[in-house]
């Protein structure tokens, strides 16, 4: 007997949404670091958990990662750098969500924060 998923579940950022943020942060930096070194630093940086989860206002966020990375710019003008990070879908997820759509019960979990769910939505 051959069985089908009932559910699939998506992550956002990487695998359906492209995240530019690694190599966008870089030139920002007055420290250069690598992407593989902002990719680190980034998964293990406080500031970034908390907006994350909704305990930061991007105004809080962007002053508090601003002063966190050394960031060369002021928080106003990182955040407005800072939402042009996703791109909208990676190529071939939207028709691959449409395919999958009415065959399969679809669902996305993600960590995408308020400032960029309101630009992709």
């Amino acid at each position: 007997m051959q069985r089908h998923p009932e559910l699939l579940l998506f992550d956002l950022g990487g695998v359906l949404v492209e995240f530019s943020g690694f190599r966008d942060l870089r030139p920002l930096l007055r420290v250069p670091l690598s992407e593989a070194e902002i990719r680190q630093q980034w998964i293990m940086c406080p500031t970034i958990r908390a907006f994350e989860v909704g305990q930061l206002t991007p105004k809080q966020f962007a002053e508090r990662f601003v002063a966190a990375w050394n960031v060369a710019v002021p928080p106003a003008a990182f955040l407005r750098e800072f939402r042009m990070w996703t791109r909208g879908f990676l190529p071939g997820a939207g028709e691959l969500l449409a395919a999958l759509r009415g065959r399969v019960r679809l669902a996305c979990l993600s960590n995408s924060n308020a400032t960029h769910w309101e630009r992709n939505s």
